[in-house]
């Protein structure tokens, strides 16, 4: 591969690292390419790329924008998921439900939203629902007083309405 390549090759990675939310050093020895499709296609779903990368390659474009992993973490062969998505927790569902499927697919490192990340971490996080869920949550458990309030406003106007009603008809 020449220079000029290796070049464009870790320029794009900045600009993409620039962007991202967050991303996933992987483990894909023992993955085929139809496993890999399948990865690529669902990681496309949820606003996430998957990139097959040289080990040096990726480790210069993670130095130029000033995110220092363990030399340890390139040994192998690697590629890197990139989330592009807001909201971290999809790609961690994702990640934990592919790495029970294809028990070949290892996670070595994450960085996500500013920390760094094992397979472990991101099996926890991928418990918390996702933020969508947890703005619905939010929003109805702050409607919920109002409605009960209105529920205990109307209930009692009911209530005095037929016994006016009962009243009148009494007499």
């Amino acid at each position: 591969m020449s220079d000029l390549k290796k070049q464009k090759i870790v320029s794009s990675l900045i600009q993409q690292f620039k962007t991202m939310k967050g991303f996933v050093i992987t483990e894909y020895k023992g993955l085929n390419v139809k496993d890999v499709a399948i990865l690529r296609e669902q990681l496309t779903l949820i606003n996430s790329k998957y990139i097959v990368v040289k080990n040096s390659l990726a480790k210069i474009a993670l130095k130029r924008i000033d995110i220092n992993i363990d030399n340890r973490i390139f040994v192998g062969p690697i590629a890197i998921i990139i989330n592009k998505n807001d909201d971290i927790i999809p790609m961690t569902k994702f990640i934990v439900k592919f790495t029970n499927i294809y028990k070949e697919f290892k996670v070595k490192v994450a960085f996500l939203d500013g920390i760094y990340m094992n397979q472990e971490n991101i099996k926890q996080l991928s418990c918390i629902d996702s933020k969508e869920v947890l703005m619905i949550n939010v929003i109805n458990s702050l409607k919920m007083p109002i409605v009960n309030l209105i529920y205990v406003l109307t209930n009692n106007i009911n209530r005095f309405i037929m016994l006016i009603k009962l009243k009148s008809q009494t007499n």
